[in-house]
């Protein structure tokens, strides 16, 4: 599921259970969303429903889209990681990380 479509699948919606309404017979084990630093904990409620599935929140690009390099070198990432000693690029993965998320870079 992406963050485009959740509302097919939230807890408020006609179908609750999107699995059964749409017959799949195999919940998803990964799902695979973007997400970084500055979203929040739980973007949209995704990550919680992905949990109450046991499905694995995975996060693509959380070092942003390339447009920019706020989460690279942003005044946010890098006071925090000066703080800790390391990168603006090592805090937000460990940002990430830390949540119990998967990660996936863009090269």
């Amino acid at each position: 599921f992406c963050p485009s479509c959740f509302e097919c699948v939230a807890p408020e919606a006609p179908a609750a259970d999107a699995y059964a309404t749409r017959g799949a017979a195999i919940v998803p084990a990964v799902n695979q969303v973007q997400f970084h630093v500055g979203m929040g904990v739980d973007p949209g409620g995704i990550a919680s429903y992905c949990a109450r599935r046991g499905v694995l929140l995975q996060a693509y690009s959380p070092l942003g889209d390339g447009r920019t390099r706020e989460l690279i070198t942003g005044p946010l990432v890098t006071r925090i990681g000066r703080e800790n000693g390391k990168s603006g690029v090592q805090t937000a993965l460990k940002y990430v990380q830390q949540l119990g998320y998967g990660l996936v870079t863009k090269s």
